[in-house]
């Protein structure tokens, strides 16, 4: 959980909260009003690990960033549906408080097997991406795991990635 505070002397004024995965670059934002008191809190759980800032800017005015690490490996995945006629390969991303090489894992639950699929490198933000093909395997249901520095992806919750391989 995230909690965050703006304060001002303004009331009702407008205001923009950013929230940058340093990893990724990607940045969300949100809109919100000062309260009576001059402030605006909000709580949000985050569940996307990296390394983060935030900021808020009201008019032409910016506040002070601050940074935020969310520990976790996580795998993600951009569709939970292979179909082996209609690809050759998804893209795969890989969030993590951690850097550095990062090894992908095909688990097939069926038979009790892994099979190691590629690497890829997760920079300091805490951001990695590759592009992946799972035409060669069986028809079924996978888990994807990533493997950092001995921390699985599968050992958080949600952090695994499952995808279903068919035609």
């Amino acid at each position: 959980m995230h909690l965050d505070e703006v304060s001002s002397n303004g009331y009702n004024y407008p205001l923009t909260i950013y929230a940058k995965h340093k990893g990724s670059g990607q940045i969300q934002q949100l809109a919100a009003l000062l309260g009576p008191d001059g402030k605006y809190t909000i709580a949000q759980q985050i569940t996307v690990p990296g390394h983060w800032e935030f900021w808020a800017v009201a008019g032409s005015v910016t506040s002070n960033t601050i940074q935020l690490t969310v520990e976790g490996v996580k795998v993600v995945g951009e569709s939970n549906h292979y179909s082996k006629t209609l690809r050759t390969s998804m893209t795969l991303q890989i969030y993590s408080h951690l850097t550095g090489n990062a090894a992908i894992i095909l688990n097939d639950p069926a038979h009790s097997t892994s099979y190691p699929l590629t690497n890829t490198y997760v920079n300091t933000g805490g951001y990695g991406e590759i592009s992946i093909t799972l035409n060669g395997y069986a028809n079924g249901d996978y888990e994807i795991d990533a493997i950092i520095n001995g921390v699985k992806a599968s050992s958080y919750t949600y952090g695994s990635y499952w995808v279903n391989i068919g035609r």
